[in-house]
């Protein structure tokens, strides 16, 4: 790295954060990290990192200790389907992530707290998609009309935003996961949202609604999984007036940030995932019977909205 350019970027983001808080801020600690690692040598990274507080040292260090031992004994399985073939993950474990977290529980609330958290500051996704503007007006009235679904949506975070943000819009709001999810859920529910138990495997029950949303879903399932409950999702859409928002990684065909490469390695990992690039993810929704109207969000090194409805 030349770090020469790395001190100009921090002072550049630095003059531009003005508030401490944002998008700007973000990319003011972007900055100072990059710098961090132009000024370090190797041996001083390693060092700093392995001082670093990490609270899941127990979920992440045994599969990168086991990482060349799998590679050699195994290969390497993007999408694994034989009942031999093993994520890293599990070679290391013996279990999947979603295992390891029923029976490691400050785990999962390490996890669910990170969920929870990770995006504060940065925009959300219905201001990456501006929903209001453009499926707010069309949207139907009526004591059935269904506004919005949040598939798979954990504690429901990103629905509840949305209606904090948007409240008059009118329509039913729905949240939808698996039975202990939303049992757990039931516990301090969000306001105003439908909590409904789901296996998005099996057929939408909810026809018809303006916006089906899956946010960071598709990036832990093959594109074999993926076309299966994506199909479900496009069964249960109304031609012309339902769309599927799909927020997550979209990488360009060429020249991914690093942020976005890492986390492609990172679901490889950790759930045999995959962070998509844009070619990927029209060919994966072309053959579930959708297209792509537009993907919202200018910054590839984060989550943007993709945008899809059924074939004209």
């Amino acid at each position: 790295m030349d770090l020469s350019k790395e001190i100009a970027d921090v002072q550049a983001a630095a003059q531009a954060d003005q508030t401490g808080n944002g998008q700007l801020h973000v990319d003011l600690l972007d900055a100072i990290r990059r710098l961090s690692l132009a000024a370090e040598t190797p041996g001083e990274t390693l060092m700093r990192m392995r001082f670093e507080a990490i609270a899941s040292y127990d979920l992440f260090f045994p599969i990168g200790a086991k990482l060349v031992e799998y590679m050699h004994e195994t290969g390497i399985h993007q999408f694994p389907e034989k009942p031999e073939d093993k994520s890293p993950f599990v070679y290391a474990h013996n279990m999947s992530m979603w295992e390891y977290f029923q029976k490691n529980q400050d785990q999962r609330k390490y996890f669910d707290d990170y969920m929870a958290v990770r995006r504060l500051g940065l925009s959300t996704w219905h201001e990456n998609f501006p929903f209001a503007r453009e499926l707010g007006p069309g949207a139907k009235r009526g004591p059935d009309a269904v506004l919005l679904v949040d598939v798979g949506g954990n504690w429901g975070h990103e629905v509840a935003s949305f209606h904090e943000a948007h409240p008059n819009i009118p329509g039913r709001l729905i949240l939808q996961d698996l039975p202990s999810m939303i049992e757990t859920v039931r516990s301090r529910p969000p306001k105003d949202i439908e909590l409904m138990s789901y296996d998005f495997f099996t057929e939408q029950p909810v026809k018809g609604a303006r916006a089906y949303y899956f946010r960071n879903i598709c990036h832990d399932w093959s594109d074999k999984h993926c076309e299966t409950f994506l199909t479900m999702t496009a069964q249960a859409m109304e031609k012309g007036y339902s769309r599927l928002l799909i927020d997550d990684y979209v990488l360009p065909d060429v020249g991914a940030p690093i942020r976005g490469s890492a986390m492609d390695f990172l679901m490889m990992m950790f759930c045999s995932g995959i962070e998509r690039t844009k070619r990927q993810w029209g060919s994966l929704l072309d053959r579930c019977g959708l297209e792509i109207v537009q993907i919202w969000g200018g910054r590839s090194d984060y989550e943007q909205v993709i945008e899809a409805q059924l074939k004209c």
